[in-house]
């Protein structure tokens, strides 16, 4: 195993690596019927820990993602209806607990929410990613 590898911190599995291909998996998302694109990252327990993105909504005593769960950064969250634009009237929504239809996998639950970092080839911006 990798984790037996002197001088290794920690390590993850991924189906694809972050900041790599310019041509990253794209699917389409669905909360109530309102589709959005967002990039995607499957991967196991251990991500959060190895690339350790910052946490800013993330119920307390959790280890990761299991089953039909789901983490999304903050520009998912604003594509997906949950965050408005700065300046709003409306109240704030969390959306953890929120159900989202993902095109390849079905309905998961948003069980966390990271702050935007940059995942994919920096000829393109911060854009939206569902980690599973």
């Amino acid at each position: 195993m990798f984790t037996a590898l002197p001088g290794l911190i920690d390590a993850t599995a991924c189906h694809q690596p972050l900041g790599g291909w310019a041509n990253a998996e794209r699917q389409t998302v669905y909360r109530e019927s309102r589709p959005e694109e967002s990039y995607y990252i499957a991967c196991d327990e251990h991500f959060l820990d190895t690339f350790g993105p910052e946490l800013i909504e993330w119920p307390t005593l959790r280890q990761g993602v299991e089953g039909t769960e789901c983490i999304i950064n903050e520009r998912a969250a604003d594509r997906l209806g949950f965050y408005l634009p700065a300046g709003s009237s409306l109240p704030r929504v969390s959306p953890l607990g929120s159900r989202i239809s993902v095109e390849w996998s079905g309905m998961r639950e948003v069980v966390g929410v990271v702050r935007n970092f940059q995942h994919g080839t920096l000829r393109r911006g911060i854009e939206p990613l569902i980690v599973v």
